[in-house]
C-alpha cells in the first residue's frame, strides 16, 4: 500500500513539474491595444546585455551582443544557433501589433554552408503563422513567404545579387492589406498579395545553420485615417423682420 501511495505522489509530483516547466503561451496580438511607432536598437538594455523587453524567442539563441564591427559603440542582436527549421523571435508587447504598416531591420549574414539567410517577420499570429521577407547570401533571390502551421509557402521571388556575407543589408517591408512589398538595400524589389493574415507582431528571422546579426528593427504602424469633418450644424431660419412702431425710422 505504502508502495503504491507514494508512486501516485510520485506521478503527481512529476505531473506538476512538467506543468510548471512549460513555456508561457503566445500573447495574442489582438489583445495588444492601439499600435505604435517603435524601435529596438540594443543599446538601452542592462549591462548583463538581456534581450529587450517584449522581444520573445521562439527558436534559436538570439542575445545581445557588441557589433564586432564597432566593438564598444554598437550592440546587435545574434543568433548563431543551428536551428532544425528556422531561428525566429517575435517583439511583442503592448502597441506593437498591426495590421498595415512598415517593418525594416539591418542583417550580416556572417556565416553558414547550408544556409546564410537574414529575414524580417510581419503579421505573425505566432510562432507558425507569419508573413516572411528574407534574403540569403548564398543564394541569388529575395523572397516573400507565407508561413503556416510551421510551413512556408512561396508568394514571389525576384533575382539578386546575393547579399555579401560580413556587411550591413537592409530589409524593408511595406503592408497595406493584401499586398505587400519587400526592398532589399533600397533597390531591389519584391511583390505579393496574399490574405492569410489580417494582422500580427513582427519581428526577425533565420534559418537552418545561419549565423546572422540583426539590428534596428523599425515598425511603423500605418497612420490612422482621419475621421470625416462633421457635417455643418444648419443654421436657423433668419427671423421675421419686425416692422417699426409707427413714426419711428
Amino acid at each position: 500500500m505504502r508502495r503504491t501511495v507514494l508512486a501516485a505522489m510520485t506521478v503527481v509530483l512529476g505531473a506538476a513539474l512538467a506543468v510548471g516547466d512549460e513555456p508561457a503561451p503566445w500573447p495574442s496580438p489582438d489583445a495588444a491595444g492601439t499600435p505604435a511607432a517603435f524601435r529596438l536598437d540594443f543599446e538601452d538594455l542592462p549591462k548583463d546585455h538581456a534581450l529587450p523587453e517584449g522581444l520573445r524567442v521562439a527558436t534559436g539563441a538570439f542575445k545581445v551582443v557588441d557589433d564586432p564591427l564597432a566593438p564598444g559603440k554598437n550592440h546587435v542582436l545574434l543568433q548563431d544557433a543551428r536551428v532544425e527549421t528556422y531561428g525566429l523571435a517575435l517583439a511583442t508587447g503592448e502597441g506593437r501589433a498591426c495590421a498595415d504598416g512598415k517593418v525594416t531591420v539591418r542583417f550580416v549574414a556572417v556565416s553558414g554552408k547550408d544556409d546564410a539567410a537574414g529575414g524580417v517577420v510581419f503579421r505573425a499570429r505566432d510562432p507558425e503563422g507569419y508573413y516572411l521577407c528574407r534574403a540569403n547570401a548564398l543564394e541569388d533571390n529575395l523572397r516573400l513567404y507565407v508561413v503556416k502551421y510551421g510551413r512556408r509557402w512561396d508568394l514571389a521571388s525576384t533575382t539578386v545579387p546575393p547579399p555579401a556575407l560580413g556587411s550591413w543589408h537592409t530589409l524593408e517591408v511595406t503592408f497595406e492589406g493584401d499586398r505587400f512589398r519587400g526592398v532589399l538595400d533600397g533597390t531591389h524589389v519584391v511583390e505579393a498579395k496574399d490574405a492569410t493574415y489580417a494582422s500580427g507582431w513582427c519581428g526577425v528571422w533565420t534559418k537552418s545553420d545561419s549565423v546572422t546579426r540583426f539590428d534596428d528593427l523599425v515598425v511603423t504602424p500605418a497612420a490612422a485615417k482621419a475621421a470625416p469633418p462633421a457635417p455643418e450644424a444648419p443654421k436657423p431660419p433668419a427671423a421675421p423682420e419686425t416692422p417699426a412702431p409707427p413714426g419711428m425710422g
